[in-house]
């Protein structure tokens, strides 16, 4: 999952492990959005928002990809990155973008 905050009227990535994803572990038995909405709430407090923003098959599983949002003065203690533009990876109907920038 990745945190956003916007401190200072810049968007920043912010969670627990700085700007890089935060990895967690789903049993087949649980709900995703769940699981992100109640660890995001027991280390960062409420989020404003919980979002499923991709999925895709990876070493036999299925990988999702959530956008958890925070408050500005939320978390304050999680180091942030700010966000650049990059340009937006562009898929076909039936096929996967064949590169995706990222900074």
């Amino acid at each position: 999952m990745f945190v956003l905050r916007l401190r200072s009227g810049t968007p920043e990535l912010a969670g627990p492990c700085g700007a890089e994803p935060w990895y967690i572990e789903v049993g087949a038995d649980e709900d995703p959005v769940e699981v992100v909405s109640r660890l995001t709430r027991g280390l960062m407090g409420e989020p404003l928002l919980v979002h499923s923003t991709s999925w895709r098959r990876a070493r036999g599983s299925v990988i999702l990809s959530f956008v958890v949002v925070n408050r500005d003065d939320q978390a304050p203690e999680l180091a942030g990155v700010p966000i650049g533009r990059a340009e937006l990876a562009r898929s076909t109907a039936t096929k996967g973008p064949t590169s995706i920038a990222y900074q």
